[in-house]
Protein backbone atom coordinates (compact mmCIF):
# COMPACT_ATOMS: atom_id res chain seq x y z
CA UNK A 1 0.00 0.00 0.00
CA UNK A 2 2.84 2.46 0.77
CA UNK A 3 4.47 1.65 -2.24
CA UNK A 4 1.08 3.06 -4.48
CA UNK A 5 1.20 5.68 -2.46
CA UNK A 6 4.73 6.55 -3.31
CA UNK A 7 3.52 5.55 -6.82
CA UNK A 8 0.83 7.72 -6.89
CA UNK A 9 2.90 11.05 -5.84
CA UNK A 10 5.45 10.11 -7.69
CA UNK A 11 3.15 10.21 -10.75
CA UNK A 12 1.13 12.94 -9.47
CA UNK A 13 4.77 15.37 -9.43
CA UNK A 14 5.29 14.52 -13.05
CA UNK A 15 1.99 15.39 -13.95
CA UNK A 16 2.85 18.66 -12.02
CA UNK A 17 5.88 19.53 -13.62
CA UNK A 18 4.16 18.92 -17.19
CA UNK A 19 1.61 21.29 -16.23
CA UNK A 20 3.97 24.08 -14.81
CA UNK A 21 6.13 23.65 -17.93
CA UNK A 22 3.21 24.36 -20.44
CA UNK A 23 1.43 27.07 -18.25
CA UNK A 24 5.20 28.48 -18.40
CA UNK A 25 5.63 27.74 -22.36
CA UNK A 26 1.97 29.07 -22.91
CA UNK A 27 2.47 31.82 -21.08
CA UNK A 28 6.02 33.18 -22.08
CA UNK A 29 6.98 34.99 -19.31
CA UNK A 30 8.90 34.83 -16.19
CA UNK A 31 6.24 33.43 -12.86
CA UNK A 32 6.88 35.22 -10.05
CA UNK A 33 6.59 32.70 -6.64
CA UNK A 34 8.34 32.71 -3.59
CA UNK A 35 10.21 30.15 -3.89
CA UNK A 36 12.55 31.29 -6.30
CA UNK A 37 14.95 28.16 -5.86
CA UNK A 38 11.87 26.14 -7.37
CA UNK A 39 11.12 28.42 -10.51
CA UNK A 40 15.31 28.30 -10.85
CA UNK A 41 14.80 24.30 -11.20
CA UNK A 42 11.95 24.98 -13.14
CA UNK A 43 13.77 26.86 -15.45
CA UNK A 44 16.39 24.19 -16.36
CA UNK A 45 14.48 22.03 -16.44
CA UNK A 46 12.38 22.96 -19.70
CA UNK A 47 15.52 24.82 -21.04
CA UNK A 48 16.96 21.16 -21.47
CA UNK A 49 14.10 20.90 -23.75
CA UNK A 50 12.75 17.46 -21.86
CA UNK A 51 8.80 18.86 -21.29
CA UNK A 52 7.77 17.55 -24.83
CA UNK A 53 9.48 14.28 -24.77
CA UNK A 54 8.16 13.49 -21.02
CA UNK A 55 4.73 14.42 -22.96
CA UNK A 56 4.87 12.43 -25.37
CA UNK A 57 6.00 9.34 -22.99
CA UNK A 58 3.16 9.63 -20.74
CA UNK A 59 0.73 10.16 -23.51
CA UNK A 60 1.96 6.65 -24.86
CA UNK A 61 1.86 5.30 -21.21
CA UNK A 62 -1.75 6.58 -21.01
CA UNK A 63 -3.78 2.90 -20.52
CA UNK A 64 -0.75 1.24 -20.51
CA UNK A 65 -0.43 -1.72 -18.40
CA UNK A 66 2.82 -4.03 -16.94
CA UNK A 67 1.23 -7.40 -17.37
CA UNK A 68 2.44 -9.08 -14.28
CA UNK A 69 1.18 -9.89 -10.43
CA UNK A 70 -0.16 -6.17 -9.88
CA UNK A 71 -1.02 -5.13 -13.56
CA UNK A 72 0.42 -2.05 -12.78
CA UNK A 73 -0.18 1.66 -14.77
CA UNK A 74 2.84 2.94 -16.76
CA UNK A 75 4.11 6.34 -16.29
CA UNK A 76 6.38 8.89 -17.60
CA UNK A 77 9.72 9.08 -15.52
CA UNK A 78 12.53 11.26 -15.09
CA UNK A 79 15.82 10.64 -12.95
CA UNK A 80 15.78 13.89 -11.01
CA UNK A 81 19.84 13.99 -11.26
CA UNK A 82 21.93 14.19 -14.45
CA UNK A 83 24.78 11.50 -15.37
CA UNK A 84 27.32 11.52 -17.25
CA UNK A 85 27.86 7.72 -17.63
CA UNK A 86 25.12 5.18 -17.84
CA UNK A 87 25.29 1.73 -15.57
CA UNK A 88 23.58 0.36 -12.59
CA UNK A 89 25.66 2.43 -10.09
CA UNK A 90 24.93 5.92 -11.76
CA UNK A 91 21.12 5.10 -12.07
CA UNK A 92 20.50 4.29 -8.71
CA UNK A 93 22.47 7.50 -7.76
CA UNK A 94 20.37 9.31 -10.52
CA UNK A 95 17.27 8.33 -8.72
CA UNK A 96 18.64 8.69 -4.59
CA UNK A 97 19.03 5.25 -3.97
CA UNK A 98 21.91 3.32 -1.72
CA UNK A 99 24.24 1.95 -3.56
CA UNK A 100 23.51 -0.72 -2.00
CA UNK A 101 19.96 -1.59 -3.56
CA UNK A 102 19.33 -4.86 -5.44
CA UNK A 103 19.51 -3.79 -9.31
CA UNK A 104 18.72 -6.26 -12.24
CA UNK A 105 19.49 -4.99 -16.09
CA UNK A 106 17.24 -6.52 -18.95
CA UNK A 107 17.30 -6.37 -22.84
CA UNK A 108 14.57 -3.03 -23.25
CA UNK A 109 13.43 -5.24 -26.62
CA UNK A 110 13.34 -8.41 -25.18
CA UNK A 111 11.30 -7.48 -21.73
CA UNK A 112 8.88 -4.71 -24.35
CA UNK A 113 8.93 -8.31 -26.78
CA UNK A 114 8.41 -10.16 -23.32
CA UNK A 115 4.44 -7.99 -22.67
CA UNK A 116 3.67 -7.89 -25.68
CA UNK A 117 3.92 -11.77 -25.88
CA UNK A 118 2.32 -12.68 -22.29
CA UNK A 119 -1.01 -10.03 -23.43
CA UNK A 120 0.40 -6.91 -23.46
CA UNK A 121 -1.02 -3.92 -26.01
CA UNK A 122 1.04 -4.57 -28.50
CA UNK A 123 0.59 -0.86 -30.99
CA UNK A 124 0.99 0.73 -27.29
CA UNK A 125 4.24 -1.18 -26.32
CA UNK A 126 5.50 -0.84 -29.56
CA UNK A 127 4.76 3.04 -30.07
CA UNK A 128 6.25 3.62 -26.77
CA UNK A 129 9.70 1.45 -28.14
CA UNK A 130 9.83 3.06 -31.62
CA UNK A 131 9.57 6.62 -29.56
CA UNK A 132 11.83 6.16 -27.08
CA UNK A 133 14.29 4.34 -29.44
CA UNK A 134 14.12 7.29 -31.96
CA UNK A 135 15.08 10.14 -29.61
CA UNK A 136 16.95 8.87 -26.96
CA UNK A 137 20.16 6.13 -26.56
CA UNK A 138 20.81 3.20 -24.53
CA UNK A 139 17.90 2.19 -23.63
CA UNK A 140 17.55 -0.40 -21.29
CA UNK A 141 15.07 -2.05 -18.16
CA UNK A 142 16.36 -1.23 -14.73
CA UNK A 143 14.45 -3.47 -12.01
CA UNK A 144 15.39 -2.14 -8.42
CA UNK A 145 14.12 -3.92 -5.57
CA UNK A 146 14.16 -7.61 -4.78
CA UNK A 147 10.51 -8.97 -4.78
CA UNK A 148 8.86 -5.48 -5.27
CA UNK A 149 10.71 -4.14 -8.22
CA UNK A 150 10.64 -0.60 -9.25
CA UNK A 151 10.71 -1.32 -13.27
CA UNK A 152 12.05 1.30 -15.38
CA UNK A 153 12.33 1.80 -18.84
CA UNK A 154 15.33 3.99 -18.74
CA UNK A 155 17.19 5.51 -21.87
CA UNK A 156 20.05 8.19 -22.03
CA UNK A 157 18.42 11.72 -23.14
CA UNK A 158 20.18 14.90 -23.45
CA UNK A 159 22.66 14.35 -20.42
CA UNK A 160 19.53 13.07 -18.32
CA UNK A 161 18.02 9.47 -17.79
CA UNK A 162 14.34 9.10 -18.65
CA UNK A 163 11.45 6.84 -20.06
CA UNK A 164 8.81 5.26 -18.70
CA UNK A 165 8.38 3.82 -14.60
CA UNK A 166 6.04 0.94 -13.23
CA UNK A 167 6.19 -1.64 -10.53
CA UNK A 168 5.63 -5.28 -10.52
CA UNK A 169 6.19 -8.43 -8.32
CA UNK A 170 9.06 -11.13 -8.94
CA UNK A 171 7.62 -14.66 -9.05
Amino acid sequence: MKRILIETAIAASIAIIIMLALTFQACGQKAKAVNRKGIDRMKQFTATNLTPALIEIESLSTGLNVVSETDADVHAFIAPRPVTSFTSSTFLESIVRPSTTPISVENFDDWIDNQIAVGGNASQWNAMRDYLEGVTENCVIFKVGSIQLDTYGACLYQGRILGFRTFMIAT
